[in-house]
């Protein structure tokens, strides 16, 4: 899907990062944030699961404040980076370790 960034249909937004260009559907740095503590997830204690999510979570509001990307943006990010994860943890569970 190709959409512009929020400059391109809000004329008054402040872009305080860059210039604000490409493609704006999905945030990528949203959808690397959510992977990486989905992944991080299976390494931590659980008490620090939900910083995890409060991580990945402000990464995606981060790019709102910065003008540059709009909510449904956040969303598609966060969505395709956790499925990413979970499908690599799916498959690293199949691979059995070799014995030497």
């Amino acid at each position: 899907m190709t959409r512009g960034r929020p400059g391109a249909y809000l004329s008054e937004i402040n872009i305080r990062e860059g210039e604000g260009t490409g493609l704006g559907y999905i945030s990528g740095h949203s959808a690397v944030a959510a992977c990486a503590a989905v992944l991080a997830m299976t390494a931590v204690p659980a008490r620090w699961r939900p910083v995890l999510a409060a991580v990945a979570g402000l990464v995606g509001l981060a790019r709102i404040v910065h003008g540059v990307h709009l909510p449904a943006d956040l969303v598609g990010g966060w969505s395709f980076g956790t499925l990413v994860a979970l499908g690599a943890l799916a498959v690293l569970d199949r691979i059995e370790p070799t014995h030497p």
